[in-house]
């Protein structure tokens, strides 16, 4: 795991990219955790940033987010999980947050750029180490040596 994220270190500038983990759930709501549990905790040891908001929360627990406070959870990138396990789909998923926010795409920076990754949240919120490994490649995949378009611009 730490030579993934060595390796992960060589090949992204991590300290000047922000990564947001929030997530909409089917019955309207957006929600966060600080840190979201596996990905939130390989974010932090690869050395990312998080948004303000995010690092705001009370530790290990589900917040929801009012749809008005958006904005301030977006990122260069956003990684938002759903459930496979009980057969919801990553376009499932981006209903949910159409649900919840109307044009919420349009609102956020990453996701209005194609920087919005929907990812299986029983592989992304596991805390094994073969699941560490797994996000530490997958952030790899997603971000090395791909252009993309930072936060703000």
């Amino acid at each position: 795991y730490n030579e993934q994220l060595i390796r992960l270190r060589e090949l992204v500038d991590v300290e000047n990219i922000t990564i947001s983990t929030i997530h909409a759930d089917n019955d309207g709501t957006f929600f966060a955790f600080n840190p979201y549990p596996g990905i939130g905790d390989v974010l932090i040891d690869a050395g990312f940033n998080r948004p303000d908001a995010i690092t705001a929360l009370p530790q290990g627990q589900n917040n929801v987010i009012s749809a008005e406070r958006l904005q301030e959870f977006d990122g260069d990138f956003i990684i938002t999980t759903n459930r496979y396990t009980q057969g919801v789909t990553p376009e499932q998923q981006m209903d949910f947050f159409e649900q919840a926010f109307p044009g919420y795409c349009d609102l956020l920076h990453a996701c209005r750029n194609g920087q919005m990754y929907f990812v299986p949240r029983a592989d992304f919120s596991s805390l094994s180490y073969a699941a560490r490994v797994s996000q530490v490649v997958t952030l790899v995949s997603i971000i090395a040596g791909k252009p993309f378009v930072p936060f703000g611009e």
